[in-house]
């Protein structure tokens, strides 16, 4: 006999099989089989088989001497347990149904990853316009400052060319006046 632990042995559930890659279906699975499903990396597990109403025992399964009647499992490590996921319309699915069903699911898959990356590049498109376009606002805000900045200092200096003139004018005028009462007298 060999000293080997019934905890160390990977067992795979009934009619455990691979359908394509990443792809594996087999009978219902037991806790017994839960460390060879762990060691699988399974992100999800779908179950295709009437769900037992509750209160109600289903006499046609034979539940395992350590199978708990709870469904949670306890995780053990920081790895994602498999996701169990019920489903009453796939009774007695047969495996070319499931491979139909499975690559309908992926071409949906990718036409929704097609839909996605074009929107994906539809919204890159609008945000670089956006920034663009904000960036030149930026900018004429910029030039409309500076255009105003300017202004305001060819207004002062004409300002102060317009003061130069009066004064000079009325230092003309005062001359002239001043003049006009000397030759008067």
């Amino acid at each position: 006999m060999s000293s080997v632990s019934s905890s160390a042995l990977l067992v795979p559930p009934l009619n455990f099989a691979q359908v394509e890659r990443g792809i594996y279906r087999s009978g219902f699975p037991s806790l017994r089989n839960a460390p060879f499903l762990r060691k699988l990396g399974l992100r999800s597990v779908l179950c295709l088989c009437n769900p037992v109403p509750k209160g109600k025992k289903d006499k046609s399964k034979k539940k395992d001497k350590g199978e708990k009647k709870s469904k949670k499992k306890k995780k053990k490590s920081k790895k994602k347990e498999p996701e169990v996921v019920e489903d009453t319309t796939w009774d007695n699915v047969a495996l070319y149904s499931l491979t139909a069903k499975f690559k309908e699911t992926f071409e949906k898959l990718e036409q929704e990853r097609g839909q996605r990356n074009y929107y994906q590049l539809q919204r890159d498109a609008y945000q670089t316009f956006y920034s663009i376009v904000k960036q030149d606002i930026r900018d004429l805000d910029l030039q409309i400052a500076q255009m105003d900045r300017e202004k305001e200092d060819k207004m002062d200096g004409w300002r102060k060319q317009l003061k130069a003139y009066e004064s000079k004018v009325k230092y003309q005028e005062n001359n002239h006046g001043n003049d006009k009462e000397r030759a008067q007298r």
